[in-house]
């Protein structure tokens, strides 16, 4: 099986150390013979990159530039995302995509679906979920209306908690299907 990774929480240069509960799953599934593709979609002017070269496993990771504000401001630049996107899934021969934060990668898997019929699975972590819809300011409220798009059309939600997915089910009651995966620990820190 070959999953495409979309997700703007990947270890990076700058932040080698940061969001360890992602790198820790694409390494659970390599030990399982499936073969990630990574896409970093982000507002970053940086370059692809190895895992490898920032102290962590052999993993490849491709940067896609993108903006926030392009979903609401400049749809031509979220359409040719999009369609690179949907190039990099069939090149690559993925099954499926798994996004990892409801916005923005739920939101770009769900516009995938959306043109492509490609199938997702969106992974929900917190602030995406329990506080950004919620904020009352401009930018939450745009991205609310985007996180609930990627709920609905996800074949099944992943949430680390059980308060999470209670939180999803304020914002929607159209979510298919869910799974309730804890973060869980890793042992290198045990003693």
């Amino acid at each position: 099986m070959k999953v495409m990774l979309l997700s703007s929480y990947l270890p990076r240069p700058h932040v080698p150390g940061n969001v360890p509960f992602i790198s820790s799953r694409i390494k659970a599934l390599i030990k399982k013979n499936i073969d990630v593709r990574s896409f970093l979609v982000s507002n970053t002017s940086e370059v692809d990159y190895n895992f490898k070269d920032i102290g962590l496993f052999e993993h490849q990771v491709k940067v896609m530039n993108f903006y926030f504000e392009d979903c609401w401001e400049d749809k031509n630049k979220i359409l040719d995302l999009i369609e690179s996107l949907k190039d990099q899934y069939y090149k690559s021969g993925c099954d499926i995509i798994h996004a990892h934060a409801a916005f923005p990668a739920g939101y770009i898997a769900s516009l995938l679906k959306d043109k492509y019929n490609i199938s997702y699975v969106l992974t929900i972590h917190g602030s995406d979920i329990h506080t950004t819809p919620f904020e009352d300011n401009q930018f939450s409220r745009q991205v609310k209306e985007l996180t609930i798009k990627a709920l609905k059309k996800a074949e099944c939600v992943i949430s680390v908690s059980d308060f999470l997915i209670k939180k999803a089910f304020l914002l929607t009651d159209k979510i298919k299907r869910f799974e309730i995966i804890p973060n869980g620990i890793d042992s290198m820190f045990k003693n």
